[in-house]
């Protein structure tokens, strides 16, 4: 079929700038790609036609690429338009029959593959990202490679990097891109993502770290299973007890742990408090390094609960726990009163033999811990107890107060 054999030729001298002319002057429809799916329609009437059929399709994907390659934002939009249309008709007419319109050789593996080889990712990565409508088209691309089980951990290390450091517009569309995907991410990639999420928290300034903290909330205050949020708040509470980030951002890090604990809508957000709450204690027990910190966070979780109404216990839904026996619970579990104080009374005593030592100590300038001076080790500690003491002051006063 000479005529049809002459397409490919003609449209494949076009100059980058007759392309972009093209592109430049269609709205919505590509007309190259239109001609060679004309082309391909002709020519799958003709019996044994089938390679002929293939190179149409395989040339097609090739003018695509071209016009994502050196377009503007109107060419390019154009030549993700064609790409989604691709998409589309692989993944929706899976089974076709000689005859149809839709392509026959070109499957959603072929797709997938021939995206990865072509590094359309990266292209479509570059720029644009500022335009919603542009995110809205690499989504649905996106998707598709997810749904083929052909994301890559490169893949996602673009996407992640394609907003690093930029204009606030990308940062918010490619954090919106991610909040949506990571519904459909395999726990390999989900786990790839908090990585990078801690990478680039590490080194953010403090407006960065509001992005990052929206994002990565967003996934755990969306999630009504609770998986979502465990792995987030477990990610909060690890970073936290890195050595080597500063006191400002574990104090950022432990403050979203919270919110993300009070804005869950898992059906097992008591449960999840519970559980933090005791691994606060544990850290009490175990490190003295990180009594400040789990004292502050037994305090804030504490907090989210509401303080106890004036009436007893049958008058109330039997499903609802108020900020008392929760910690009258963890004083029964862990003898929260006996732990502080012993805490206090440990620290003090290890306190007066480096001052026996060391006669010139400042207590404002001493760090035992590299995070909080001598002043606020024994301030925070007592202001726990005070905490605890307004509790337990209202079920048991004799008995708290012989403790302390």
């Amino acid at each position: 079929m000479p005529i049809v054999e002459m397409v490919p030729i003609i449209l494949d001298n076009l100059t980058d700038d007759e392309l972009k002319k093209e592109a430049k002057n269609e709205s919505k429809n590509d007309a190259i790609s239109a001609i060679i799916k004309a082309a391909k329609c002709l020519v799958s009437r003709v019996p044994n036609q089938e390679e002929m059929v293939k190179n149409l399709e395989i040339f097609r994907l090739k003018m695509i690429l071209r016009l994502l390659q050196i377009s503007s934002f109107n060419g390019k939009m154009n030549a993700l338009n064609e790409v989604n249309k691709v998409i589309a008709s692989v993944t929706y007419y899976p089974h076709r029959h000689a005859g149809l319109e839709e392509e026959e050789w070109l499957t959603a593996e072929r797709m997938a593959k021939w995206i990865k080889d072509n590094r359309v990712l990266q292209i479509v990565l570059r720029d644009s990202l500022h335009q919603p409508q542009y995110v809205e088209k690499l989504e649905k691309i996106l998707r598709f490679i997810i749904k083929e089980r052909a994301l890559t951990l490169e893949d996602l290390d673009n996407v992640w990097a394609a907003q690093a450091g930029k204009h606030e517009a990308i940062v918010k569309n490619v954090h919106d891109l991610l909040a949506k995907l990571a519904w459909d991410f395999s726990p390999e990639q989900l786990d790839h993502l908090f990585e990078c999420f801690q990478s680039s928290w590490t080194n953010a300034n403090k407006k960065q770290r509001e992005k990052l903290l929206e994002l990565i909330r967003r996934l755990a205050e969306d999630d009504k299973d609770g998986v979502m949020a465990h792995k987030v708040l477990t990610l909060f509470w690890n970073l936290a007890h890195s050595d080597d980030v500063p006191t400002e951002i574990m104090d950022q890090a432990l403050s979203a742990h919270v919110k993300i604990l009070d804005y869950s809508c898992s059906q097992e957000r008591d449960a999840q408090k519970t559980v933090w709450l005791d691994n606060c204690v544990e850290e009490l027990k175990s490190s003295d390094k990180w009594v400040l910190p789990a004292l502050k966070q037994i305090r804030e979780i504490c907090c989210l609960y509401e303080p106890s109404p004036n009436m007893n216990h049958s008058q109330r839904s039997h499903h609802i726990y108020y900020r008392q026996e929760v910690i009258e619970r963890l004083q029964n579990q862990h003898s929260l009163v006996i732990l502080v104080t012993n805490s206090l009374t440990s620290y003090m005593d290890k306190i007066r033999q480096i001052a026996k030592e060391n006669n010139d100590l400042d207590p404002n300038s001493f760090f035992p811990d590299n995070r909080y001076n001598h002043i606020l080790q024994v301030q925070e500690r007592l202001n726990f107890l005070r905490f605890l003491l307004k509790i337990f002051a209202i079920s048991d006063p004799a008995h708290s107060f012989n403790e302390m």
